[in-house]
């Protein structure tokens, strides 16, 4: 039995680490590496679910650890971490991100115009 624990930890390790590569654009080739690289890009939830599969994989290195592994956490980590990459767009997210950007510099634009204004006015150009 515990081999398949072992077996399906790394599969769903590597399904997942896959998955979230082409979806966020992240590179790594282990899943840590992929929840390091992505940072707040994903939700608290979802990165507190993929630590879970990464402590299992640690865990299964140890023989005494190995009894600790609990194979329902474990699916249910991979179910929340996959239902949660099922919407992700990455089109989407960059437009948003774009967007974002935009927004900022309007407003930033648009109170430097207020300053100038304001300032303008105070020695009596306007």
């Amino acid at each position: 039995m515990t081999m398949t624990v072992d077996q399906q930890v790394h599969d769903k390790s590597a399904a997942l680490s896959k998955a979230f590569g082409k979806r966020l654009g992240v590179s790594g080739a282990t899943l840590s590496d992929w929840l390091g690289r992505a940072g707040r890009a994903v939700p608290k939830s979802v990165r507190r679910e993929a630590r879970a599969l990464i402590e299992a994989e640690a865990m299964l290195a140890h023989p005494k650890l190995r009894r600790q592994v609990d194979p329902k956490k474990l699916d249910r980590a991979y179910r929340v971490s996959s239902s949660w990459l099922g919407g992700v767009d990455r089109g989407e997210r960059r437009t948003d991100r774009v967007l974002g950007l935009i927004a900022v510099n309007v407003v930033n634009l648009g109170l430097l115009a207020a300053g100038i204004t304001a300032f303008a006015m105070w020695r009596g150009l306007i």
